[in-house]
């Protein structure tokens, strides 16, 4: 690309056509030249080679993910007593041996903002390995009340182990009717979690 100094002529005064409105003219050359103004001291340019400039293109936005279907909120709570311990304190790994154990605060785990505790660090490994395993259904809330939709405080030592999975419930005598009509209450019980959860 080259320079080539105008000529008064290619400036007339006075000759807006084309120009900024400020007596300013600019004029479009077939060339690739550039040529600066000796009237107005500006510089005028060839502009067809930015005509072949491809255009900005607005591609299309990425579809909005749809909602999630999870309606498990990502905070956990679990009941706890007034000392906030999970279970009542009890070592829920034990429940799956039929026992009703108290767990030691130096053996203890945090899950869902509540504290596990256990008799051994053994004990301990084995929650913190599979807490999904251990950790009572219902977020430690009563069984059988959940069937009905609702939250109800419980007994830590008034559980039970079905299909692999522990549950509490609020006292011995709820926890006997819970065994006569288990599957179908804690068919009842799972149907009702995802909305009483978020009460």
């Amino acid at each position: 690309m080259s320079f080539i100094p105008a000529t008064a002529a290619d400036c007339p005064p006075g000759d807006n056509r084309g120009g900024d409105g400020g007596g300013h003219r600019f004029q479009i050359f077939n060339t690739t030249e550039i040529k600066p103004c000796e009237t107005h001291l500006r510089w005028r340019f060839w502009l067809e080679p930015y005509a072949a400039w491809p255009r900005l293109q607005e591609y299309p936005r990425s579809p909005t993910p749809p909602p999630s279907q999870n309606t498990r909120p990502t905070k956990i709570e679990f009941f706890t007593n007034k000392q906030g311990l999970a279970a009542g304190g009890n070592v829920v790994v034990a429940y799956f041996d039929g026992k009703v154990d108290t767990g030691f605060d130096k053996f203890g785990a945090v899950l869902g903002g509540a504290k596990f505790v256990f008799a051994s660090p053994a004990l301990k490994d084995a929650f913190v390995a599979a807490p999904e395993k251990y950790a009572p259904q219902y977020e430690g809330w009563c069984a059988i009340g959940m069937a009905g939709g609702h939250k109800t405080p419980t007994d830590a030592a008034s559980f039970t182990v079905a299909a692999g999975q522990p549950y509490l419930n609020h006292s011995p005598k709820v926890t006997e009717m819970w065994a006569k009509d288990m599957e179908r209450l804690i068919a009842k019980a799972d149907a009702n979690w995802p909305t009483a959860r978020e009460k």
